[in-house]
This record gives C-alpha cells, sequence and structure tokens, in this order.
C-alpha cells in the first residue's frame, strides 16, 4: 500500500496552502465565534468548497482525504474559515449527494459549491446535547400528515434561539425547509427554524 500523496493531491494541498496565506491570514483569529461567510466567495473562486460533491453540480468528485487535506490547511492559518470546507464537503451536503433526488441535488448543491448556500443540521437537543444516537425528535407520516414532534437546542452553523413556531407547508416543503434547512449566506447569522410541535400539512 502506498501511502504518499499523489502530485495532484501535492498541488491540491500547494494551493490550499497558497489561497489561506494569501487571502485569509489578514483576518484570521478576528471572527469570535461568528461564521466568516465573508471568506466563502474566495474559497469557492479558488475551487475549494464543495469539493467531495460531484462535477456536474460545481465539485471536484474529491475524497474524505482530500477534503481533510484542504481543511488542514486552511486551519493552520484561519480555523474558522476552515469550518467552510467540511460543512460545504462533508456531513449534510454528502447527504444530499447520496440520498436526495436529483431535483434536489439540482437545486442545492450547486449553490453550495459556490459559496451561496451553507447546510445547517439539526442534531442538538436539550437532553442529548449532540449525539445523533440520542435525538428523541421524530418525524411520522400519518396519511397525508408529517408529524415532527421535538425540540432542537440550535442548528450546527448558526447559533439559534432556542424554539420557534411550528411551519407549515407540502411535504416537499418540509424536507427541503427543515430536514435539510439551506441559509444563504447573504443573510443575516441569526435564523430560527427548529421543528416543534405537531405540522400539519393537510
Amino acid at each position: 500500500m502506498d501511502f504518499q500523496l499523489s502530485q495532484e493531491q501535492k498541488t491540491l494541498k500547494n494551493r490550499a496552502r497558497r489561497i489561506a496565506e494569501e487571502e485569509l491570514a489578514d483576518d484570521a483569529f478576528t471572527y469570535e465565534g461568528k461564521y466568516p461567510m465573508d471568506k466563502a466567495s474566495v474559497l469557492a473562486d479558488a475551487g475549494l468548497l464543495g469539493i467531495s460533491l460531484p462535477d456536474e453540480y460545481g465539485g471536484s468528485s474529491m475524497t474524505p482525504l482530500e477534503v481533510l487535506m484542504v481543511q488542514e490547511e486552511i486551519g493552520r492559518v484561519c480555523p474558522d474559515t476552515a469550518h467552510l470546507i467540511s460543512h460545504t464537503s462533508m456531513g449534510a451536503p454528502r447527504a444530499i449527494d447520496h440520498l436526495g433526488s436529483e431535483k434536489l441535488k439540482e437545486k442545492y448543491l450547486p449553490g453550495i459549491c459556490n459559496g451561496d448556500y451553507v447546510v445547517a443540521v439539526a442534531i442538538s437537543e436539550a437532553e442529548a446535547g449532540s449525539a445523533a444516537n440520542d435525538m428523541q425528535t421524530r418525524a411520522e407520516d400519518d396519511n397525508n400528515t408529517i408529524v415532527i414532534n421535538g425540540e432542537k437546542s440550535g442548528l450546527d452553523v448558526q447559533k439559534l434561539p432556542k424554539r420557534s413556531s411550528s411551519t407549515h407547508g407540502s411535504k416537499k416543503e418540509l424536507v427541503e425547509s427543515l430536514l435539510i434547512r439551506i441559509l444563504p449566506a447573504s443573510k443575516s447569522q441569526k435564523h430560527t427554524r427548529t421543528c416543534t410541535g405537531d405540522i400539519n400539512l393537510g
């Protein structure tokens, strides 16, 4: 087994390091817990967002190893901006790629790759913390009604208020706006969208 990096991987690693040193160093360690969305366009222009996603949606079809290589180089200079690498290439974006319909992929993956969208994952709960296996929130399909019961403490990526009102809409709208929540990069850091109570879609 060969553990050496390929020439392509070395080139990618060097490109990420150059971008970090030239474009990110001045603002590094200044975000104080805020999400560095002002750097999304920098990484997108360098082709470093959504790199694990398929080429046809604007990604580079790279492996998790290459995602981690890029994240390491970015994080070496600006740890806050490094979150943009994982949040556009791993987790929820990969779930959309592997589990979403073609229509859903076409709608969201290009925006993730070009820096317009960041995907948030609602895991944290008051009784479970961020332990996914201990989540109590449940979604059930009862005839033409989807009932979501539970309370979320916040979303990965954004720090959100603890409660919000229920949301009504079609099943398609529910899945796209609640279970797969897309936050436009240009909007405020504060969003409120938690699944609480019964949602009747009839």
